[in-house]
């Protein structure tokens, strides 16, 4: 890309921006890169601080969970970690790829669902949903509706697509 003489390049991927730091590029890039990531950190920190009762759910690739770069940076910000859960969910943003309202996603959503939510009392406070994967955002709906499901009320959807975005045409 930077070929092409780019101001910024932009990882819009949560798994690229976890493994992006363990490429050579990272260390002596020519041009700023900025992940995603640190978009959805920046957004669950935001709405957990004006929230101070409310929890979130962290939702990626195995990948990106694994990597625990949105928790471990939480935990850094003063997140307790009674606040945070996380949940890898295996093959979902292929399924999405490939047919993004089929009854495998929905079911896949449901599934994933139910084990987050057994990770992390959701009995008080606000719950918060992120997205953590680039292609998750296009089943929101979908998250939405099984989150209301499992939790038997309301549950607030964060998107760091959308966070990135605006980040990027307004700041």
């Amino acid at each position: 890309m930077e070929n092409f003489k780019p101001e910024m390049i932009l990882i819009a991927c949560n798994t690229l921006s976890v493994i992006y730091p363990f490429t050579s590029h990272s260390r002596d890039p020519i041009t700023n890169v900025s992940g995603i990531v640190e978009h959805g950190v920046q957004l669950i920190h935001q709405n957990l601080i004006s929230d101070p009762d409310s929890r979130v759910i962290i939702f990626g690739t195995p990948t990106t969970i694994a990597g625990k770069s949105h928790e471990n940076r939480l935990l850094e910000m003063g997140i307790d970690q009674s606040r945070i859960a996380s949940q890898g969910c295996i093959n979902l943003a292929g399924k999405i790829e490939r047919d993004p309202f089929s009854s495998d996603v929905s079911k896949m959503i449901h599934t994933n669902i139910s084990e987050a939510v057994s990770k992390i009392d959701v009995t008080r406070g606000n719950v918060y949903a992120a997205l953590c994967c680039t292609h998750f955002g296009y089943c929101r709906d979908l998250f939405q509706a099984a989150l209301s499901n499992h939790i038997k009320r309301d549950v607030i959807i964060l998107n760091p697509n959308q966070r990135m975005a605006d980040h990027m045409l307004f700041d």
